[in-house]
């Protein structure tokens, strides 16, 4: 998968590809974010929303994988399979102190680092 706009250049060729008769595309990204995959077994991702954003995740189908469970105290508890849990972190970021990534401690260690270094810079007094 390539972004058009990241071209810098093209050259056409006299080359012909084929494409396999046993491409399935959609199985190929069925357990991508976005359009990411590995080829590999897809990562379990749990995130914990609080009550004030539980509603509006639980509203909508992020992934065709997700399962969600509201808890006693009106969060919610989301997982899915991803191929590439890294995709989902512009998402996840944009939830902010209303979302914990629980799983897997790779993704939580990463957002946790974020969320230190986030902390320095607002702890620094303003130029």
């Amino acid at each position: 998968t390539f972004k058009v706009e990241r071209i810098l250049r093209v050259e056409l060729l006299n080359d012909h590809y084929n494409v396999p008769a046993e491409f399935e595309p959609l199985e190929l990204l069925s357990g991508a974010w976005g359009i990411w995959f590995t080829g590999g077994a897809p990562v379990e991702v749990v995130l914990h929303f609080s009550q004030r954003v539980a509603a509006r995740v639980g509203e909508t189908r992020w992934h065709r994988s997700e399962q969600t469970s509201v808890k006693p105290d009106g969060s919610l508890l989301w997982r899915a399979w991803i191929d590439a849990p890294q995709e989902m972190m512009p998402w996840i970021r944009s939830w902010g102190s209303d979302v914990e990534v629980v799983a897997p401690k790779s993704l939580r260690d990463i957002m946790a680092e974020e969320a230190r270094r986030m902390n320095d810079l607002y702890e620094k007094p303003t130029t």
